[in-house]
This record gives C-alpha cells, sequence and structure tokens, in this order.
C-alpha cells in the first residue's frame, strides 16, 4: 500500500500553472520537522511535492510560503540522468488530499440577518413526541 502523510511548511509561495492539457498543478517543497533519535534534536527534511486540480488551486487561494500544511497523497519515484550522467531517482509526492492547518487569507463571508416573519400561528399540542417543548 503506497499511502504518505506529512504534515510541514510551504518552503516558496504557490505558484499554481496550467497544464497542456488544460488542468492545474503546483509543484512545491514542504520542510517536515523529523526527530533525529541519534542527535537528540529535530532535523528538517525537505520533501517535494505536487497537486493537482482542485488542490492545487486550493492552495493557490489560501497558502503562501511558510503555511502549515498537511498532505495526504502517495510516495512516487522518478529515475533520469543527472547532470554526471549517473541515473538519479528523484523521489516526491503526489497529493491526493491537502489540509491547510491555518487559513489566513480566508474571509468570511458576511450574510444578511434573517428575515423573521410575524405568524399568528401557534402550537398547541406537542403530538411531535419530542423529548422537550416546542
Amino acid at each position: 500500500m503506497n499511502s504518505i502523510v506529512l504534515s510541514g511548511r510551504l518552503v516558496k509561495n504557490i505558484e499554481v500553472k496550467e497544464s497542456q492539457g488544460g488542468g492545474s498543478y503546483t509543484r512545491n517543497t514542504l520542510a517536515v520537522d523529523n526527530w533525529d533519535s541519534k542527535n537528540k534534536q529535530t532535523k528538517t527534511i525537505f520533501v517535494d511535492f505536487v497537486a493537482f486540480s482542485y488542490q492545487a488551486n486550493f492552495l493557490g487561494k489560501y497558502c503562501h510560503k511558510g503555511s502549515q500544511v498537511t498532505i495526504l497523497g502517495i510516495l512516487d519515484s522518478n529515475a533520469r540522468e543527472g547532470d554526471d550522467g549517473k541515473r538519479v531517482t528523484y523521489w516526491s509526492v503526489i497529493a491526493n488530499e491537502v489540509v491547510a492547518e491555518k487559513r489566513e487569507k480566508i474571509e468570511p463571508v458576511m450574510q444578511e440577518e434573517p428575515v423573521m416573519q410575524e405568524t399568528e400561528e401557534t402550537i398547541e399540542d406537542d403530538s411531535y413526541g419530542l423529548p422537550f417543548e416546542v
């Protein structure tokens, strides 16, 4: 089973791009704190990820460099030839779900006060069988 959950901070601002097929995507890096038991201190690891469609647009709209996010996805590898001619394997996460831990840019939607209409109808009988009075 290929499943990974990472929580960390975005290393750079989100740049949502459009693929040749018309879909949106973004690539970024997540800085994840990892406990190093040998040295008894926190060590930061940097994990590349890619998000598509809704997740990419969500990140672009609500997150920026330094935002705390949790990514649920799968681990993917890509092997290619490096600059020195040796075969190098690159690892990244393909995000299936993204959760922003603190949404700084979200503005509350203001709604108008509900208009209460006066009515002369009264309820005299508790025929609903509720365990409290209506």
